[in-house]
Parts: C-alpha cells; structure tokens; sequence
C-alpha cells in the first residue's frame, strides 16, 4: 500500500496558514531504472526477451546453484545466465547490513522502473517474478540430498510490506508442468536479513528443475520491498547445512571526500589535501562458523588504470573476524603509514577514479570470491553533491511561500551556472507545480543573491535522472551559499531523498516561521553546477556516426559485455586498449556477448564498422573486475 509518509506540523501565523516539512518512502517509481531501460534496453524490445546476458542455453545449468548479487552495480538486471526474468532491481543501496554486497529487490515496479498498475493506488496483486533458468537434478542420486538456501529481509531502507503483502518461493515439477508452493512470508516492518534453508523433495529430481520468487505487492508504485540474498543450490546437503566458509564485503565504499560525495575538479585541485577523508571504512561480514583471518588491501588508480595509492604497501596485513561477525576495518587516507590524495595533474574539467577495497582469507577455501571487492568510482566533474545518487524517498516542505535551500561552500571562487535536481513523484504528478529557483548569500538575515524571473516546474532527468536548470545568468559565488527555490503553488513539491548519506544539518527550510534545518536524517538530491564544463558520466551512450540504435551493456563490465544493433547485417568490433592496442577483435551480427576476463582493468575504446570500414559507432567502455 501508500504508507509511511511522515509529517511534522509547523504551525505559524500567517495567510499561509499551515506548512509542513514531510517525507515519504512511497515512490511512484524508480528512475535509475527508468532511464536505464529507456536508454539501453527500450531500442531492443523487437529483439528477443532473453538478450540482456548472452543467448539461452539450450542445455539445463548444473549444480551447484549460488548468485549473491554481488555484480557491477552499474548493470541493475538478474544474471541472465542464471535467472529467466529481470523483473528485479539488483542494487547495494536498498538493504539494511545485507549478508554481502549486493542484493536483488522486489517491488511494485516493472523492470522498466513504472508501475505494473497505476490506474488506482489500491491496485494489488502478484508483482515481480524471479525465476531460475532450467537446472539438471536428473543426475541426484535417490539416497542423496537437495536442500536450498536463501536470505531475505523486509522494507530496508524502503518501504515496509503490509501484512498482506508476502515474499513467495515456489518449485516447478516438469512432470504435471505445475509450479508448488514450497515456502512464504507476510510483509512486516523492517528485521534482520533471516536465513530459510529448505529441503527439495526427490518428487523434483528431473532435468528441467525451477524455482521462482515472486511478490505480492501494491502495483502502484515502488512500495512493499523485499530484499533477497545469497541464493544456494546444491546436492550432497544436509539438514544442519546451513554455514558457508564465505567473508564478504557488505557495502560498495563511499566518497573519500571529507565533506562531500562529488565535488568539481578545479575545486578539488585547489587543496587537495584538505578535501581528503582522514580514514575510510570497509564493512566486513563473517558468514561462516569459523574464526578467520582477513588479508586485505586498499587501492587507487587514476582513469588510465595506472595506480596511485595502495595500503598496506606490501600484502601480509591481517584482522581476526569472529564467526557471523560484522566488522568494521578503518582503512587511513591521511593517517600514518598512509597519505593519500589524488594527484591534481590531470588538467581536464572532469576525471574519475576506480577505489577498490578486497581481501582475502589466510586459509581454507573461499565460498564467493567475487563478493570480495568492492568498486566505487570517486567521479570529480563539474557540480557539488551530498547525496549518492540514490533516492530511497522523497523530501519536500508543503505550502505556497515555503522556501527550500540546501547549503554549500565552494573551495574556490567560481561561476554559478545552474543547478541539477532530482525531482521523484511519489503520490501525485508533480510536473505543474511551480517555483522559482533562488540562491541566497545569506539565510540569517536572508540575502538573496539571486532569483530566477521566469518559473521553473519540475522535471525528469534523463541517464543519470537529475535535470540541469541553466541560470539565465552566471552568479559569481564567493564562500558559502544556498541553493534552492521558493515554491509558489500550494501542492507539495518533493525531491529525491538519499537515506544512505546523513547531511540535513545543510538542508534548510522556511515555513514561514524562519530558516530552520530538517528533522530528516538523509541528503537531499541538489546539486549546483559550476561553469560552462560539459560533465562526461561513465557508461553514457557516445554513439557518433550513425542514427542507428545500438546497446553496450553492461558498462563497467566485469566478466561480458553485450552488443546489440538495430540492423541485420554483419558488423565488426575492435576493442581499443590505452595505448591504442587492438585487444579484442570479432564479427558479428545484431548481438553478441563478449567475454572480457582476459582483458585488463581499465578504459577502453570499443569501435564498431561495417564490412566496407566504415564507422558505425564508438563508445568508451570501463572493465572493472
């Protein structure tokens, strides 16, 4: 259902009457899957269904089966070399101290990010399926054993499930081609993530074994959340079988900025040790029964993928981890043995760096070594920013006259030249409300420095979700400053809400009785945009020479890459490594999945031409294992 929206009333005297500061984790939709889908997976709808990962196998998997979600970040679909639907968000932002990195998240929302049924907010009834490809059980001995594993968790840092609402596991018997019920949940609140480890009936021992998850949901909106993790499959199991020897990085790391998630570069270079984090964190979880020693290091490359900084400077440094433990490791940035900032050489507007943070074990086997690493891209452009990029609710003040602004204080001073917001409707359509973009030297006394003459109304980003308002002027900014609106029309007006990043003591709103900071914990999505640089985001499409449709996905890659065209002819593809080298080379026709374990981390050129050497396309590509 539409719930919890929270309003703390401020009463003040005035022909405004009543304001309010509100927010609301009940969203109408999910944009970055939105925009992902429109912009990488809409072109392909007369392709078939099944080419999100490479081509259907026509043989059934084997045992075992395991996906822990733990893939790039930048690619929010199943494995399709596992799962049949991509019905589910994949994403590391959702869940609350999940068992590794990485979970898949059921919703009211198709994998386009809309709702499944937004013609009445009462809609409810089965939402997203997550259905296994074909496995072989044939081979399981009668006298053996299959038993089946999985974590799940409620709400999270989204919307709590009513009781209603319920997480559904069910087997598929080949033999009367029928699906059975094996297992549920009713929706709650929010809880730990709770282990359900179940026995598989020999009355499902064939070659085309399934199991499915499905919800069941308000299909209005991006509402009731179950998050799924660690999914486990295999033969030679028993009833007490339910510890893996796996330690995992829980969390994907965050800004290395102290003050900030994204800052602009020329700022940045301006001291760059002063905008350094003195330490970062690691989250660590023990899931086995079983003390273990962590081996772990701590590195930083610059976008050519040369490095930078590594701690400790030689492998060999150990912490001891508890059996089912939660640890938090203190990585230092400008703490002794190791002083880290990132070189300020590079004289481009924009650059990024790969952070990574992995280990290893000091001994026995590892059970999922991929969820061992953690990749963050610390992005330096052209705009400031608090928040993540993730809108886990929306945040608004209700009320014409109200007035919003979000404090910043540049390193240096600068040309304002506009501001990127997140606008995300939760309820109602919000594209005719109105308000005028403002930014104020000054909030106690106010002093505006600026005011738009023209009303702005809300809209929707494209690929990275935010929609850039240019000023019909440059402001020149020198120390701090806040940036906003001052909302004309009565409706509230709400933007997205980043519950993984605690900054509201630089939120501030005027509800007629004085400036005053949220009571939210979170980061409002604003960000101003510093002079005339073209921002480049990785992964964005850069096709060049034609106007047909094509699909590089995902981008980073960590083990394929996908190419799909829009034209039934034969087509080559050349990979282009730093130095210019020809890396991979393949013909193709209107799709292929390109295997990139042999290639090194890093950017790359991916170059597309027809048989006569004619340029069909590029598109700067980052490998990211």
């Amino acid at each position: 259902m539409i719930k919890k929206s929270v309003f703390p009333l401020v009463l003040f005297i005035s022909s405004l009457c009543y304001a309010q500061e509100f927010i609301s984790d009940s969203l109408s939709s999910n944009a970055f899957l939105y925009n992902y889908f429109k912009t990488y997976l809409e072109p392909l709808q007369n392709q078939s269904d099944t080419i999100v990962e490479p081509s259907p196998f026509l043989t059934p998997l084997e045992l075992p089966f395991f996906d822990d979600f733990s893939q790039s970040s930048s690619f929010p679909y199943p494995d399709g070399k596992k799962w049949k639907n991509r019905n589910v968000f994949i994403n590391s932002t959702y869940p609350v101290s999940p068992i590794n990195i990485g979970v898949a998240t059921f919703d009211g929302l198709k994998e386009n990010g809309l709702p499944y049924n937004n013609s009445t907010q009462t809609a409810w009834g089965i939402a997203d399926y997550l259905t296994s490809l074909p496995i072989d059980l044939s081979v399981v001995l009668p006298n053996d054993s299959v038993y089946f594993t999985f974590y799940f968790q409620p709400q999270g840092l989204g919307n709590a499930p009513e009781t209603k609402d319920s997480l559904v596991l069910e087997f598929y018997n080949a033999t009367d081609s029928s699906w059975h019920w094996r297992w549920s949940a009713a929706g709650s609140s929010l809880k730990s993530f709770k282990q359900v480890h179940l026995y598989v009936d020999t009355l499902f021992y064939d070659s085309h074994f399934q199991f499915r998850f499905r919800n069941y949901a308000t299909l209005s909106g991006n509402v009731d959340h179950w998050h799924l993790d660690h999914v486990y499959l295999n033969q030679g199991r028993t009833y007490n079988d339910t510890n893996f020897n796996d330690v995992a990085v829980m969390h994907i790391s965050t800004s290395l900025l102290d003050k900030y998630y994204a800052m602009p570069w020329r700022h940045y270079k301006s001291d760059s040790s002063a905008n350094m984090r003195s330490s970062t964190v690691m989250k660590i979880r023990n899931n086995s029964s079983v003390t273990q020693n962590v081996f772990y290091r701590f590195k930083i490359n610059d976008e050519t993928n040369t490095q930078q900084g590594i701690h400790p400077a030689a492998p060999g440094n150990f912490f001891i981890i508890n059996p089912h433990q939660i640890y938090s490791l203190t990585l230092p940035i400008l703490d002794n043995p190791f002083t880290f900032h990132f070189p300020a050489g590079n004289t481009n507007c924009h650059t990024y760096f790969p952070v990574y943070q992995y280990f290893h074990l000091g001994g026995g086997p590892d059970f999922s070594i991929r969820n061992d690493t953690s990749l963050y891209f610390q992005h330096f452009g052209n705009y400031y920013a608090y928040d993540d990029g993730s809108a886990e609710a929306a945040w608004g003040v209700q009320g014409a006259g109200t007035k919003v602004a979000l404090e910043f204080t540049p390193e240096i001073t600068d040309t304002l030249s506009g501001v990127d917001l997140y606008f995300n409707p939760y309820v109602t359509n919000t594209t005719n409300f109105i308000f005028r973009l403002t930014v104020w030297s000054s909030l106690i006394p106010e002093v505006k420095l600026y005011e738009e003459n023209v009303v702005s109304y809300p809209q929707y980003g494209n690929i990275n979700y935010f929609h850039r308002y240019h000023f019909s002027s440059p402001i020149v900014v020198n120390g701090t400053f806040y940036i906003g609106w001052s909302k004309i029309s009565e409706d509230p007006l709400n933007v997205g809400f980043d519950y993984n990043l605690i900054n509201n003591n630089k939120l501030w709103y005027n509800a007629g009785q004085g400036w005053t900071t949220s009571s939210f914990q979170g980061s409002a999505m604003v960000r101003p945009v510093f002079g005339s640089c073209n921002d480049v985001f990785v992964g964005e499409k850069n096709v060049e020479t034609t106007n047909r449709k094509i699909s590089v996905f995902p981008n980073p890659a960590n083990d394929y890459i996908n190419v799909v065209t829009s034209e039934n002819e034969e087509l080559f593809i050349q990979i282009f490594d730093a130095t210019g080298k020809i890396v991979h080379a393949q013909s193709f026709k209107q799709y292929v999945s390109i295997n990139v374990n042999h290639l090194h981390n890093g950017i790359m050129l991916l170059r597309i031409t027809d048989n006569m050497g004619n340029v069909y396309a590029t598109e700067r590509i980052v490998i990211a294992k």
